[in-house]
């Protein structure tokens, strides 16, 4: 529970910081191509954060939603994830079998 509290804490600062960045951060994880669809439809690019968003979205889960300030799920993720100092581990959270299972998910990134 404390962990979920220090990153409802340190993510609206991390937000901010975010935004005055002149030079954009590649992100941690490469994002990965899908198919597009049957009959060799174009390749599609999907974020790691995007995935772990629509996933929260489909469990119905608060997390999905923007936050008081209007940033997105997705924009949440990757502010988080181009921190370097928390992760919220994407890939763990598109697995998740209900909304309690996020907090498992979030750590504290390793240098």
């Amino acid at each position: 529970m404390k962990l979920v509290l220090a990153v409802l804490v340190f993510v609206p600062a991390l937000i901010a910081c975010g935004a005055c960045r002149e030079n954009p951060v590649p992100p941690l994880h490469p994002p990965e191509p899908t198919d597009g669809g049957a009959g060799g439809a174009p390749v599609v690019v999907v974020e790691p954060c995007e995935r772990a968003c629509l996933r929260l979205a489909e469990l119905g889960c608060e997390e999905a939603q923007p936050t008081d300030d209007g940033a997105s799920c997705v924009d949440v993720c990757s502010n988080v994830e181009d921190s370097g100092a928390v992760t919220l581990d994407p890939e763990c959270v598109v697995q998740i079998a209900q909304c309690e299972d996020v907090d498992g998910c979030v750590s504290i990134a390793s240098p």
